[in-house]
């Protein structure tokens, strides 16, 4: 049973697994469950970021970790990695000598200088006030 093995076995496992297979958002879930919550969930978690097949599966997965486990995937893969442009709302907190967060931001404005999903400029809207 792989909740037997030493952390570092389990984990160990897990980036043998992820070389050959893509996993599932229901699968990678019931991987990371056989992970001790905390680092060792959170380092599964990164190794199977790559691997999971559903880009949305990976947010939603982390957002069910927590706060604190958000945080530090956040910390060690950046913003870009669990970005969702269908879905960008929110607080970022984001450090410009970081590449990955200048992309984020470079993504968050070109979101923003789109137009409305009614055909309007955000300046036509400003202007109708």
């Amino acid at each position: 049973r792989i909740q037997e093995q030493a952390p570092i076995l389990r984990l160990s496992l897990l980036r043998k697994l992820t070389c050959d297979f893509t996993v599932d958002a229901t699968s990678s879930m019931m991987l990371l469950a056989a992970l001790t919550s905390g680092v060792e969930r959170e380092e599964g978690l990164i190794i199977l970021m790559s691997r999971i097949d559903e880009a949305k599966a990976v947010t939603a997965i982390v957002n069910l970790m927590g706060t604190d486990s958000k945080r530090n995937i956040l910390a060690r893969v950046g913003p870009l990695a669990l970005f969702d442009s269908t879905n960008c709302s929110g607080h970022y907190m984001l450090r410009l000598d970081r590449t990955s967060d200048r992309l984020c931001l470079v993504k968050l404005f070109q979101i923003a200088a789109k137009p409305n999903s009614a055909g309007a400029d955000v300046e036509e809207i400003e202007k109708d006030k």
